[in-house]
């Protein structure tokens, strides 16, 4: 009926409309029970409009509806004379309008929500609840004296806490009772099985090119003067702007965390949920912005003895109906198993163990303290990742970082080795979850090249721990063998024709007898490539006497022009043979910071190419 109603609506408003409801202030105060008629009492009752309006605006969203209520104090004909003239003067209707002419106006984007306004003063008003108690232990029967011997930290509203969504108050409900309770309840097998296949119904999952760059400043994307590669995810303007291919997850994630799984497995408790394993299979370039909407089943559920695996399948379709793409959920329920079910499923989508050689490639980056802040803000507002004391009750030292933070960022290390950051080229992504990740930590992704797919794991340098194991990216395209590298060597400059020039142009600086950097005045920082990926920095100081070349970056000192390219173009560049402002045009050489001082380097490269 609703769907309906607000079809018909959006037909009559041209796929456009804005309601403002109205109900008596007083219905939203317990101050006045008792003072009135129960009839009266009744009809001020507002949780049917309340209800009705918001249920309303979330039908309505998708045909740019929009439903709100206001609970506004007012003089009118049936109050005049009731109240003293001071009372009149300030509650004139005229001190409300103007609220109502904003909740009416298009520029107003808020949706479903109630506000009370009078005399010219107004707030937004919304329910809000304590942190409450878990008081239900495996060990002991639950009883009324518990809630006796609790009901004052139930009602402690000094730290409320509130939710806008399913999205975030089922996790958070669930997280409260795992810290306290190990269920020891089991289900029939009959139970489990009639769960298996039962489909979920989620939300849409609406989103903008906003939630696609917080996502990826969430797993660590970043740019610098150096290297603005990973700008087309940062920047809705860029000509290839583009969400990383792992992003696929978040809005199916939204998908489970608006389902209750209690019932979907009976009285099968779920309590002590653990997200095990993450498969994402990208049918489509994934859009941008958009609204999605889902389609979820649990596919199967297997008996691990000590626990239950749950695997969840949800595909993502776009506007048009057309399939983005499908994720596994592999969750682990610690002491649910035991039940006589089957241990195996040929519906898991399987991990790849690492082959038992070095890697082909590996990268570190390290985390941000604020990693799980940050990344928290795609949707998983689980306290276990931001509250100390909640992470301690879980036996944490610190927050933790999310799991599909980590999973994020080996993607993008993967993007970067063998990708040249073409979000094309990725078709599936699987990980294990082994162990978590603190913020401040850093990830080093050990890659394996085979080809079509790519194996990985992480491990923590600070502490050994691998984080991630049995993980594999198929990819769309075979990327050529590498040589094998450990990851002291990644990076190694060893075998490049330009080292022996950049000695030899030490010589030049050498004996100029400080004559270059009178004239030069720079500092250069020359990045050197090979297969597209940078092997070796060089710094050339001809502004500090005598001058100075080095490998490595500037020491204390900012580059005031900075030079990428390859190996080869650096020796066409220094002995003739390649013409620099042509070399520039094709993009043979990228340059950054002051482009006017790439032309005293002519200086020095006639002196050498003496040589």
């Amino acid at each position: 009926g609703l769907v309906g109603f607000a079809n018909t609506l959006s037909k009559e408003g041209q796929k456009y409309n804005i309601f403002v409801n109205t109900i008596a202030p007083s219905a939203i105060s317990r101050l006045t029970e008792g003072l009135m008629p129960p009839e009266a009492t009744e009809l001020l009752k507002p949780g049917g409009l309340v209800g009705f309006a918001n249920t309303l605006s979330k039908e309505g969203q998708k045909y740019n509806i929009f439903v709100n209520t206001i609970a506004p104090s007012a003089i009118s004909r049936l109050t005049e004379g009731l109240m003293p003239p001071e009372a009149t003067e300030l509650l004139k209707p005229e001190y409300v309008a103007p609220v109502v002419c904003y909740l009416c106006h298009e520029i107003c984007k808020d949706n479903g929500i109630l506000i009370e306004s009078a005399g010219g003063w107004a707030a937004k008003v919304r329910l809000q609840k304590s942190c409450g108690v878990a008081m239900r232990r495996s060990d002991k029967p639950f009883t009324v004296e518990d809630v006796r011997d609790n009901w004052s930290k139930i009602c402690d509203m000094s730290h409320s806490v509130y939710h806008t969504s399913n999205m975030e108050a089922t996790p958070y409900t669930l997280t409260e009772i795992v810290n306290k309770l190990t269920s020891d309840t089991r289900s029939s097998p009959t139970d489990i099985n009639s769960a298996i296949g039962y489909t979920f119904s989620p939300e849409p999952f609406t989103y903008t090119h906003r939630d696609v760059i917080l996502y990826a400043l969430g797993i660590g994307a970043n740019i610098s003067q150096e290297d603005n590669s990973e700008l087309k995810f940062l920047y809705e303007g860029h000509e290839e702007f583009s969400a990383i291919p792992s992003y696929g997850v978040i809005p199916a994630q939204s998908a489970m965390m608006g389902v209750s799984m209690a019932a979907v497995l009976g009285n099968f408790h779920m309590a002590n949920l653990l997200h095990g394993e993450q498969y994402v299979e990208i049918k489509k370039p994934i859009p941008t912005s958009g609204t999605l909407t889902h389609k979820a089943v649990v596919r199967d559920i297997l008996d691990k003895k000590s626990g239950a695996v749950i695997l969840v399948d949800v595909e993502s379709f776009d506007e048009l109906g057309e399939l983005i793409c499908f994720n596994q959920f592999s969750t682990f329920v610690v002491g649910a198993g035991g039940f006589g079910g089957k241990r195996s499923s040929d519906y898991v989508k399987p991990t790849v163990a690492t082959p038992d050689r070095p890697p082909s490639a590996s990268i570190k980056e390290k985390t941000a303290s604020s990693q799980a802040a940050l990344y928290r803000l795609s949707g998983d507002y689980n306290p276990l990742h931001i509250d100390p004391q909640f992470a301690a009750v879980g036996g944490f030292s610190t927050p933790i970082l999310h799991g599909l933070c980590s999973y994020g960022i080996a993607t993008r290390h993967i993007l970067k080795q063998y990708c040249n950051y073409d979000v094309n080229m990725i078709k599936s992504i699987k990980a294990r979850f082994a162990k978590p990740v603190l913020p401040g930590h850093t990830v080093q992704t050990n890659m394996w090249n085979e080809g079509n797919r790519i194996l990985f794991n992480c491990k923590i340098i600070e502490t050994g721990d691998t984080v991630l194991t049995g993980g594999c990216i198929e990819l769309n395209a075979t990327v050529p063998t590498t040589n094998t590298v450990t990851p002291s060597e990644v990076g190694s400059t060893s075998q490049l024709k330009s080292d022996a020039l950049f000695e030899q142009m030490k010589e030049i600086v050498k004996t100029s007898d400080g004559e270059l950097v009178k004239k030069i005045k720079a500092i250069y920082l020359w990045n050197i490539t090979k297969d597209g990926k940078t092997v070796s920095k060089w710094t050339v100081d001809l502004k500090n006497q005598p001058g100075a070349i080095y490998s490595g970056e500037p020491k204390g000192i900012k580059p005031g022009c900075t030079l990428t390219l390859s190996d080869d173009s650096f020796v066409g560049l220094v002995n003739g043979d390649l013409n620099p402002q042509q070399a520039f045009f094709q993009g043979l050489i990228k340059i950054t910071g002051n482009i006017m001082l790439s032309q005293k380097l002519q200086l020095i490269f006639n002196e050498q190419s003496k040589l």
